[in-house]
């Protein structure tokens, strides 16, 4: 699958975090916001990913500067190559000092962060898909159409968008969960012989070629 590197048609690590390198005062600030919001992040990482490791017997996953806890198999790794492609859910409510603690706890924390991985729907968008989104633009956040957009792989974070969007900010890349009924269908298709034939087909192949 090809990316472009358009601006469009999502710009939303662009307008959440443009200010996050003057959001504190200091790297203290910083980091006391991070263990604000996530004290099992900042106060005893290491136990975090153990417990996570040992006793829940889940994936870890590692990015530049964080690490990723998730479940083998399900995961999806998102990149700054697609950040053009990856949204939030409709009318979810920014807290920016929160997602800018992720964003610029890295420049100072003494290790890799861990975080739970948020849970992300994915679908492959044609131009039919593309030309009704121009219908409802106005309902879309950090949205702006372009005939451009079409047969394009696109994300919309479901759940931990502080998370995912404050890595992304950061310049790193971050894991996802896919959506449960997502998963259950891709696994079905994959029992089913992967037919061409089904409508979800370039999604399928798509989570064929990258769930990890």
């Amino acid at each position: 699958m090809k990316y472009t590197t358009r601006k469009n048609p999502f710009n939303v690590v662009e307008d959440l975090a443009w200010d996050c390198d003057s959001k504190f005062e200091s790297s203290n600030e910083a980091m006391e916001t991070l263990n604000y919001y996530y004290p099992l992040s900042s106060q005893n990482p290491k136990k975090m990913v153990e417990d996570w490791e040992k006793v829940r017997g889940h994936k870890v996953y590692h990015s530049r500067n964080f690490v990723w806890l998730g479940e083998e198999g399900r995961m999806l790794r998102l990149t700054q190559d697609e950040l053009n492609f990856i949204h939030p859910i409709e009318g979810n409510i920014f807290n920016l000092d929160k997602l800018c603690a992720i964003a610029e706890s890295v420049k100072y924390a003494d290790e890799k962060i861990p975080l739970e991985c948020g849970y992300a729907a994915v679908s492959f968008k044609d131009c039919c898909d593309i030309l009704e989104m121009q219908k409802y633009e106005d309902d879309y956040e950090y949205y702006e159409w372009s005939a451009d957009d079409a047969n394009e792989v696109y994300f919309q974070i479901r759940d931990g968008n502080h998370r995912t969007f404050g890595a992304l900010a950061a310049g790193d890349d971050a894991y996802v969960y896919l959506m449960l009924r997502d998963y259950d269908e891709y696994i079905e298709w994959v029992k089913d012989g992967k037919p061409k034939d089904d409508y979800r087909y370039n999604t399928f192949l798509y989570l064929d070629k990258n769930l990890v």
